[in-house]
């Protein structure tokens, strides 16, 4: 049997992984490959990543509803507003709107990413409205890292187990 001893075993052992379905609401496509590229390094080996992109604040609330969705990442400033939506409502504003609507829906951890110079002053709006961790923009890859893992609970990476060979 070419197969030998591993054959069919090893086939029967690989297991498929689990499934994140991401939710990104930002409107800039390089700071989302970014953000889904550090979110695919997070899950390497452990979850596969289904990434949903809206750069649109009422497309992202209807979706971001969705129980299905395992984590929702959010750059309130980076979404458009839809014409003759809340016009005076600052973006941080329709941001913890956002959170609390997403939150009232279900309990899916939320990461919002405000602009530096306003994270000291709208990270109690986010936190308030929800959002599991607030981070800022630009964001330190090794904090979204962080809370991308604490959000999503991974199992912890395993060192791959050595190969018995089996001797007839």
């Amino acid at each position: 049997d070419v197969h030998g001893a591993f054959g069919q075993e090893s086939v029967r052992k690989v297991q498929r992984l689990k499934q994140i379905n991401l939710l990104l609401g930002n409107g800039e496509e390089l700071v989302n490959d970014l953000i889904e590229a550090t979110v695919q390094e997070v899950c390497a080996g452990r979850a596969e990543v289904h990434c949903i992109r809206t750069g649109q604040m009422g497309d992202f609330m209807r979706r971001g509803c969705d129980p299905a969705f395992d984590l929702v990442i959010l750059i309130p400033n980076n979404l458009a507003s839809e014409p003759g939506q809340e016009a005076g409502m600052s973006p941080m504003g329709k941001g913890a709107r956002a959170i609390e609507a997403i939150k009232q829906r279900c309990s899916t951890p939320v990461i919002a990413l405000p602009v530096f110079e306003a994270r000291q002053a709208e990270e109690p709006l986010m936190l308030g409205a929800g959002a599991d961790r607030v981070l800022e923009l630009p964001f330190d890859r090794k904090q979204l890292k962080a809370a991308v893992s604490r959000c999503l609970k991974l199992p912890t990476r395993q060192a791959a187990p050595a190969l018995a060979l089996a001797l007839d």
